[in-house]
């Protein structure tokens, strides 16, 4: 298993830090950072799972994001991901900032594939039902710019 790291580690960004040069990096225990990202579609689909473990989350923009590319998610049960991630049914969620519930559910995930693929498929049909702007990105840049 590899951690990937997108964007910024927010505190733990300095113990994260690799002792090599610029750009993307793979540490001794599996850690690679790759920094911010223009298209975090890419960094997504390269994933066989998305960690959340956010202790405060107003939304869950990643989460749907991830799901609607139907990615499996396993978030914390914290603001709006309850929203978008369906615990047992389309998603996995956990308690924010309890790291062994999450080392248990990272390996219960980890170890069956086919539970990973049948969330990741319910996740995507569920979030572009519910949140149609997933379904057309023209649909919300034209909302956007009525609001303007």
């Amino acid at each position: 298993m590899r951690l990937v790291i997108a964007g910024e580690a927010g505190c733990e960004e300095k113990a994260l830090q690799p002792r090599r040069p610029q750009g993307a990096r793979l540490r001794d225990g599996g850690v690679l950072q790759i920094g911010y990202q223009e298209d975090v579609r890419l960094a997504l689909l390269a994933c066989d799972l998305i960690a959340i473990p956010s202790e405060r989350e107003a939304f869950g923009l990643v989460a749907l994001e991830a799901l609607a590319l139907g990615r499996p998610v396993l978030a914390s049960n914290v603001g709006g991901l309850p929203e978008i991630v369906r615990d047992g049914a389309t998603g996995w969620l956990a308690p924010a900032g309890d790291a062994p519930a999450w080392a248990a559910a990272l390996s219960e995930i980890a170890g069956d594939a086919a539970e990973r693929l049948a969330r990741a498929e319910r996740g995507r049909a569920d979030v572009l039902e519910r949140f149609p702007a997933c379904r057309n990105p023209q649909d919300m840049v034209a909302l956007y710019r009525a609001l303007a």
